[in-house]
């Protein structure tokens, strides 16, 4: 019984690091940018801003693509809230994502900044270049 008992334990033992949990580097990033997300569809600007900032901050260089969701995010977000730089965030985002599929809706987005700011031949602009 003693024998069996051992020889299930070391088993047991041998199978536990399998089963490790990920390190806080690898779960953090991609866990802000979930949350980010998920506050960024119930409309929870701020919360979601946050997020994405912290995510920004923590991720690496291999996550280009998530990156990139993370700014146009951030920008929409930056629109949603009428925050001052929200403008230069959507410009700043098309600068550095000129192909993006993402580009016709920060196009009108500007635009809708331009026009609500009675910059209607700025607005029209932007507005002709939404494919």
């Amino acid at each position: 019984m003693t024998r069996k008992f051992i020889l299930v334990l070391s088993f047991c033992a041998a199978f536990t690091g399998l089963f490790a949990q990920h390190t806080a580097i690898d779960v953090v990033p991609n866990h802000y940018f979930k949350e980010g997300k998920e506050l960024y569809d119930l409309h929870q600007w701020s919360a979601s801003f946050q997020d994405f900032e912290q995510y920004l901050k923590h991720a690496s260089e291999t996550e280009a693509g998530m990156k990139e969701d993370a700014e146009y995010y951030m920008a929409c977000i930056a629109y949603e809230m009428r925050r001052t730089d929200a403008e230069d965030k959507l410009n700043v985002y098309l600068k550095n994502y000129p192909s993006s599929p993402y580009k016709n809706r920060v196009f009108s987005l500007i635009g809708m900044l331009e026009y609500e700011q009675k910059h209607y031949d700025k607005a029209l602009e932007y507005f002709r270049q939404v494919d």
